[in-house]
């Protein structure tokens, strides 16, 4: 997947369901009504099976499914973005199929949306797949808000830094190199 400064028109946006899709209302209506909307606006979009399956128990399809639309879709250097169609407590389900040596192998900046809840998961996947416990990483509480707050860490140290600081919802996690850029922009 490629990492572009800004999206352009003609980049690809790839839509996953790590948690669930858009099989049910209000969900398949907002869905049907966005791709339209993107692709007016210049942006290609493809969508991953899970996106519009309904196999699952709870979620769209089986965690493991999920998961492999997930990093099949990071993994393609034709995708520009990725945007998740659904979220929440099932992710958990599906983050433990995370191929996390996929990730830690990319050197490249990740950024994981609103997966506070699984910062341990996280911090731990990528190290024991081999990422320097010592890379920056990040914490942004409710970015673009007067009400936003940031921890810049490691890795190894994210987690206790995050829980010192009392860092709550709704919260990003940035991990290489570009954290070690925060205090330029404060």
């Amino acid at each position: 997947m490629n990492r572009p400064a800004f999206l352009k028109k003609g980049d690809t946006l790839g839509l996953v369901a790590p948690s669930f899709g858009a099989t049910i209302e209000p969900y398949s209506t907002r869905l049907a009504a966005a791709i339209p909307r993107f692709e007016a606006r210049g942006y290609k979009v493809r969508c991953a099976d899970s996106v519009y399956k309904s196999d699952g128990l709870g979620i769209s399809t089986d965690p493991r499914s999920a998961a492999e639309d997930v990093m099949r879709f990071y993994l393609d250097d034709g995708i520009d973005a990725l945007l998740s169609v659904g979220g929440g407590e099932l992710m958990n389900e599906t983050i433990s199929h995370i191929d996390f040596e996929a990730l830690a192998r990319t050197n490249g900046t990740l950024i994981f949306l609103m997966g506070l809840s699984n910062l341990p998961v996280i911090m731990k996947g990528l190290m024991d797949a081999g990422l320097d416990p010592g890379t920056p990483a990040a914490v942004l509480e409710k970015g673009t808000t007067a009400e936003q707050r940031r921890v810049i860490a490691t890795v190894e140290t994210l987690e206790a830094e995050s829980k010192k600081a009392g860092i709550q919802a709704p919260a990003i996690i940035v991990v290489g190199q570009v954290c070690k850029l925060a205090e330029s922009f404060a």
